[in-house]
């Protein structure tokens, strides 16, 4: 081995494997007692008492053990808030609005409350047209030499001189300048301006409707100066995505008392192409036939987008993406183009809502706009050839602080055919082969759903975050009612059809809940419990297959590969077919504890999930299907693993190795498998199973 090479590795090892000793200091120590004192005395604990002591190993190794001894005594309660401010203007608002603060007489004293209650006044006042105003004006006085565990409080807010209070400040003039790109450094300044609604306007030849900035721009002229509708000018400007860069600045008019605005716009390219070639590795094998193993291949996605498509802020996509994959048989041979998939999707983006409008600034929504999508799918595999057609509207927005995000699909439009290639009815039971038939026959979706989204990453992206989605969907209800307020002739089998094909009627509910408890820099516990359930009725019978839940696999139940657990504990007998493995309800719930191993590069997880899928009523020739209160939890799955992840910065490789722990399939008293690995009746290391996916699973 050469030895710059052995350099490398050995500092490789050193700063990104190994750590270094940690060497007794005893200025170090004597900083963590001042600091654990700092923390008690910003919480209140004015009397603590913090001391160390050091005790050395008794085996004389050269290490010893730090206890640090904490006596934290009383927690002082707040007695008196007075205010101190020389600005009659100010003491009134800040006075008027004490209601609103966390610094309450009687509460505990806390350094984190009064910091937050300095932001408070600041961003009360900078949206009451105090421009120049910052949190540095405002003091807070702590008086502890009072009778009992008491403070006495006293705010102050400074003038920015002796003699000058603080100045409130309106709009002049807003300036809109759209800049060309290749003049950002210098821009030209000899550019004519004109004026719209009291707004002076630049596009410097950009094409674009002025009224979808307009709309856009918060801060009117001769309007009070505001920060919060400054910050959703900025926000609402971005939304468009048009610009790739905002700016919004101010300075002092030569009129008393008057700003002016500038808002500088630097547009996108219009014209984007990208090419996205891909790796398959995939375990959601669509083929009917029953297979264990992966699915390998290739596939390239083209893009084309194109930013204010109209000239007025629409953004239009067009997407081709092709897969090629071989599918690995049970005799073990691989069918290279067994399994091909063409996909194109055209979205039109239009940056406002229509039928929302009503409810955006009654609830101050942000993000608002909507998007006219379509969509063609053909997908072959050794099984059957699918062809999906669909076409849908849909209104996004979400809330002003971005935590809430709404998707109301108004209506879309899906029609579905898939034609058997072979005539694999045959290879399943007699009894289930009208119930797998009616799940690939042709049909039309015609549905609406609204889908919520709750997120709290955006406040601690680093930190601890909540996840929730729920999505409500119904399909074939508004046709049923026009059918039979039509008086259209129910046909003899009881389900109406269109051109000769049916319209599913169903109604479905999903529920996502995570969440992500960041104990450190280095460990992590995630959390998740999904839950949904989806109703036939009317004009259907059974939920239609795409619609249908299926358990197992790299985002699920990592101790299966997919469908090949469920529904309930129905057994299947003929391993041929797993095409009935499927459900209308599933529960499934996993914890995951990560840890790092070589820090922002290798992290590994110890991971253990539970779940199944149920049928909601029962079906003839199969036991234990539906869901039963009373029986549920008797027939979850349990799986538990380890994985590895390779973090490289713009991507996770995520390798897990789950292995089951308790199966629904056998008999009540023989689904703990945990004696038939220890007794060697079942092969521990035979039952692994791999699961290769990009990021983390939930």
């Amino acid at each position: 081995m050469r030895g710059d090479t052995s350099k490398k590795i050995r500092k490789f090892v050193r700063n990104k494997i190994g750590e270094e000793p940690v060497i007794l200091d005893t200025v170090k120590i004597e900083e963590s007692a001042r600091q654990i004192e700092a923390y008690l005395f910003n919480n209140g604990y004015f009397n603590r008492e913090v001391t160390y002591t050091v005790i050395p190993k008794k085996n004389k190794s050269q290490k010893a053990t730090i206890q640090y001894n904490v006596q934290t005594n009383a927690k002082y309660r707040i007695k008196t808030i007075t205010y101190g401010i020389d600005d009659k203007r100010l003491y009134f608002k800040v006075f008027d609005d004490a209601k609103n603060s966390k610094l309450k007489e009687g509460g505990f004293f806390s350094a984190e409350i009064i910091a937050e209650e300095r932001e408070r006044i600041t961003k009360k006042l900078r949206e009451d047209g105090y421009y120049f105003f910052n949190k540095e004006y405002i003091v807070f006085s702590v008086d502890s030499a009072i009778a009992g565990n008491y403070v006495n409080i006293d705010l102050q807010i400074r003038n920015p001189d002796l003699f000058t209070p603080h100045q409130r400040y309106s709009i002049n003039n807003v300036y809109v300048n759209v800049v060309n790109p290749a003049d950002v450094d210098s821009p030209d300044i000899r550019i004519n301006w004109h004026t719209t609604d009291g707004v002076w306007i630049n596009l410097n030849e950009y094409k674009i409707n002025e009224e979808i900035l307009l709309r856009r721009i918060l801060i009117e002229p001769q309007a009070t100066f505001n920060q919060e509708k400054v910050d959703n000018t900025y926000n609402s400007l971005n939304d468009v995505q048009l610009f790739r860069q905002t700016s919004i600045s101010f300075d002092k008019d030569t009129i008393e008392g008057k700003l002016n605005c500038y808002i500088n716009l630097v547009p996108d390219k219009r014209h984007e192409y990208l090419l996205e070639p891909q790796l398959i590795t995939s375990d959601q094998n669509n083929a009917v036939e029953q297979n264990n193993l992966r699915n390998y291949g290739l596939a390239n996605a083209v893009t084309y987008r194109n930013r204010n498509l109209f000239g007025s802020a629409e953004t239009f996509e067009l997407r081709y993406r092709i897969s090629l994959e071989g599918q690995v048989r049970n005799n073990d041979s691989l069918q290279f183009l067994s399994n091909i998939e063409h996909n194109v999707t055209g979205t039109l983006g239009l940056p406002r809502v229509t039928v929302l409008k009503p409810f955006q600034k009654r609830w101050e929504l942000r993000n608002t706009r909507s998007a006219l999508v379509g969509n063609f799918i053909y997908e072959s595999n050794i099984d059957f050839s699918r062809r999906v057609l669909s076409l849908g509207y849909s209104e996004l927005f979400a809330s002003s602080n971005l935590l809430h995000n709404f998707n109301v699909s108004l209506f879309e439009v899906s029609f579905n055919k898939t034609n058997a290639k072979r005539d694999f009815l045959s290879l399943v039971n007699p009894a289930d082969s009208v119930f797998i038939a009616n799940l690939f026959t042709t049909n039309l979706i015609t549905n609406t759903r609204i889908t919520w989204v709750y997120s709290d990453k955006i406040l601690s992206p680093t930190g601890s975050h909540f996840f929730s989605r729920v999505m409500l969907e119904s399909a074939g209800w508004g046709l049923t009612r026009f059918m039979k307020g039509a008086s259209v002739p129910l046909p003899a089998d009881g389900i109406y059809k269109i051109d000769n094909v049916n319209f599913e009627q169903f109604v479905k509910l999903d529920i996502d809940i995570r969440y992500t408890q960041v104990l450190n820099e280095y460990n992590t516990f995630a959390y998740r419990l999904h839950t949904g359930v989806g109703r036939a009725y009317g004009n259907s019978t059974t939920m239609p297959f795409v619609r249908r839940y299926f358990i197992g696999g790299a985002n699920s139940l990592r101790g299966w590969r997919p469908r090949t657990v469920g529904p309930g504990n129905y057994t299947n007998n003929d391993p041929g077919v797993r095409a009935d493995r499927s459900g209308e309800l599933i529960i499934e719930a996993q914890t995951e504890y990560r840890f790092s191993i070589i820090h922002n590069l290798l992290e590994g997880a110890l991971f253990i999930d539970a779940g199944n899928i149920w049928y909601t009523r029962p079906i003839a020739g199969r036991q234990g299907v539906e869901f039963n209160p009373q029986t549920f939890l008797n027939q979850m799955a349990l799986n538990s693993g380890v994985g590895l992840r390779f973090d490289f910065s713009f991507f996770v490789l995520r390798f897990d190795f789950g292995v089951p722990l308790r199966n629904p399939e056998l008999p009540s008293k023989e689904r703990w498998l945990l004696d038939d690995y220890s007794n060697g009746s079942r092969k521990f290391f035979p039952s692994l199973v791999l699961n290769l996916g990009l990021g983390y699973p939930f």
